[in-house]
């Protein structure tokens, strides 16, 4: 897949390979992020007096940069360990000179998260370090919470613990957010493999027996037009022998891409076969859809495959009928296969209804 828009921002390091690019540029965010956010910590710790917590902090900004280092080495299990190791050792100091009230001690919440997220850690490994996590944020709020603030600036303490709640809570959501967008996207991915042929992107015959089944489930009670039109290359047999299989397989693109930008987006258009092509066209009468497949032939005359020296066009033929009253899909489905065998009998590069194949001129075309 394609890396997002938003990370073909800045180049990617020779050493971050493209399936790890996404956890690279949140872990690079972070890390410069983290570091600016500590390098204003050395300032308000020294501000208010706590030159134990600013000195600490001049640590922390090192071990921030260590991280992003390792990141962009590739090293991403090692930066996730940094910034774990940073981040707890960073609230359990603070708590224990600010107290609780000071709010440092959420910091352990992403934490726990991003230890969790860590494919570098085995499942139990990862649970085990989230919980403990988990139970230094409740030791540290039970053990300090009644500690007093004993610094200057104290009445901007509530201040500071909603900063650091809520400063803290947004890697977590962020989290969240990838997580579900991952999952989404991953199927989507795999919805889009099972229901599309891999070479035309059309949906593919297993997709379109369900959408038959379904349509035609509920096609007496609707009393609504249903049309379904079968489509078949003309000597595309000779195609392939002529030219060979890569210009056959552009010439089933060069179709699907015309396809595609002639019907509407309410019609069902699906690789039927090899060389077949089934569309089925919902709430449509049979003049509509003829019309369709005819402005279809039309724009596919105009279109030529080239390759080097070669060039080819291709027609195709069609069978269309309209679904009857307590037909049933495959029942559907063989009387265009019928009307298309009368298209083929012809001569080819038409399209057929019941109505034109009763007519003399196809009656009597030469087998």
């Amino acid at each position: 897949m394609p890396v997002s828009q938003a990370y073909r921002l800045r180049p990617k390091p020779a050493s971050v390979r493209i399936e790890n690019y996404r956890k690279y540029a949140v872990l690079h965010n972070t890390a410069l992020v983290a570091t600016v956010l500590h390098a204003g910590l050395i300032f308000l710790f020294g501000l208010i007096g706590s030159t134990v917590l600013a000195l600490f902090n001049v640590a922390s900004v090192a071990a921030w940069l260590l991280a992003w280092w390792l990141n962009r080495r590739g090293r991403h299990g090692q930066a996730i360990y940094v910034m774990c190791l940073e981040t707890a050792g960073h609230a359990f100091l603070a708590v224990s000179i600010l107290g609780a009230d000071s709010g440092f001690h959420f910091y352990l919440w992403p934490v726990a998260c991003l230890a969790i997220m860590n494919p570098r850690l085995l499942p139990r490994q990862a649970a085990v370090i989230g919980y403990t996590c988990i139970a230094l944020f409740a030791y540290l709020q039970l053990r300090y919470g009644g500690v007093p603030y004993r610094y200057a600036f104290a009445d901007y303490v509530p201040l500071l613990y909603f900063i650091n709640v809520m400063t803290a809570a947004f890697p977590l959501v962020l989290a969240m957010v990838m997580v579900r967008t991952t999952k989404e996207a991953q199927e989507y991915q795999l919805m889009e493999m099972a229901t599309r042929d891999p070479l035309t992107g059309l949906y593919n015959r297993r997709f379109a027996n369900e959408f038959l089944g379904q349509t035609f489930a509920g096609h007496d009670r609707q009393d609504r037009a249903f049309c379904i039109a079968l489509g078949d290359i003309d000597r595309f047999r000779d195609v392939n022998d002529r030219h060979g299989h890569e210009i056959g397989d552009e010439v089933l693109e060069t179709i699907a891409m015309t396809l595609l930008g002639t019907f509407r987006r309410s019609d069902c258009l699906c690789r039927w076969g090899g060389d077949e092509f089934m569309i089925a066209f919902p709430e449509t009468s049979e003049d509509t859809a003829l019309a369709a497949l005819e402005r279809f032939r039309t724009a596919l005359q105009r279109q030529r495959v080239r390759r080097q020296e070669q060039s080819v066009s291709v027609t195709l033929s069609f069978g269309l009928v309209t679904a009857a009253p307590g037909e049933s899909a495959e029942e559907c489905i063989h009387r265009a296969d019928d009307m298309l065998y009368h298209a083929k009998r012809a001569g080819g590069d038409r399209t057929v209804t019941p109505a034109r194949a009763a007519e003399p001129s196809l009656q009597d075309s030469p087998g």
